[in-house]
């Protein structure tokens, strides 16, 4: 009788995913983590992309939806998009944080979210980043940082909503949040 060679290493390769899924889900994690995070799903290729895809059908929290979604940016492929849109359309259950999450990704993927299949998904979502950053400035100093490092990983289009908004807070915490912000390296988006 002859022996495979061949070892399945598939089992190992799901359990290192799902330990970086739930590394992604922890807290305190920087924006270079996170990029050395989306390299690791990149090479691993389509095993990740399904777990990941999963994991932000059940997710409600804004935050681990961002999380998510900047994950999957790292993947070759932008078959994701169409689940993006998937979850936007058919999850009710959504809170206003996580619906304000997906209205900024697919926003910034270029999908028109006021399009009729989107009609009433986002209703009311739009004073939704004015109580991101108000709810940063409330936490102090670690809201303002993890704004900071969040604000590094939106697009360009939601950089530039982000800055309109901190002039709307009207403290002196949203105007040193806004002065941070104006360092930004592209001039389009400080003359936002």
């Amino acid at each position: 009788m002859r022996q495979s060679t061949k070892v399945d290493n598939s089992l190992k390769e799901r359990r290192g995913i799902l330990e970086l899924i739930g590394r992604l889900r922890g807290d305190g994690i920087t924006l270079q983590e996170m990029e050395q995070m989306g390299d690791q799903f990149r090479q691993a290729g389509r095993r990740a992309l399904r777990p990941l895809v999963r994991e932000l059908w059940r997710e409600s929290s804004g935050e681990l939806i961002t999380k998510y979604v900047y994950m999957l940016d790292f993947f070759d492929t932008e078959s994701w998009l169409d689940q993006l849109i998937q979850i936007a359309i058919k999850r009710r259950d959504l809170r206003e944080d996580g619906k304000a999450a997906l209205l900024i990704a697919l926003e910034g993927y270029g999908v028109d979210v006021h399009a009729t299949p989107f009609q009433g998904v986002f209703a009311g979502v739009g004073s939704q980043l004015g109580q991101v950053v108000e709810g940063a400035i409330r936490l102090g100093e670690d809201g303002m940082v993890t704004l900071l490092d969040d604000f590094l990983s939106y697009p360009a289009d939601v950089q530039k909503m982000v800055i309109r908004e901190l002039p709307k807070a009207g403290n002196e915490q949203g105007a040193r949040l806004l002065e941070a912000m104006l360092w930004h390296e592209e001039a389009g988006i400080v003359q936002a």
